[in-house]
């Protein structure tokens, strides 16, 4: 390819990339509760990289959420019974 004056690189699977070495040293991704995180990658001296908790199971937060938005309790349960939160 160096004729054609272009870069390439491979194409890691998710698995290629959590179990290489470098990536590892980094300290970038966490398992926890099962599940993988990816941390913050930016490093620095005022940086920490943390995971205090586990991210949100999927609508987890709808019935807070639609609640700041202004949707009643009444509301909120007639969306949850007709299945739609």
């Amino acid at each position: 390819f160096l004729h054609l004056n272009i870069c390439v690189e491979p194409v890691k699977t998710l698995e290629e990339v959590v179990a290489d070495p470098h990536i590892q040293s980094r300290g970038d991704f966490l398992q926890k509760d099962g599940i993988l995180n990816l941390l913050f990658p930016v490093q620095g001296s005022e940086i920490q990289k943390r995971m205090s908790s586990s991210p949100p199971r999927l609508g987890e937060h709808t019935g807070a959420i639609l609640e700041e938005l202004g949707y009643s309790a009444e509301e909120l349960s007639r969306l949850k019974g007709n299945g739609v939160i």
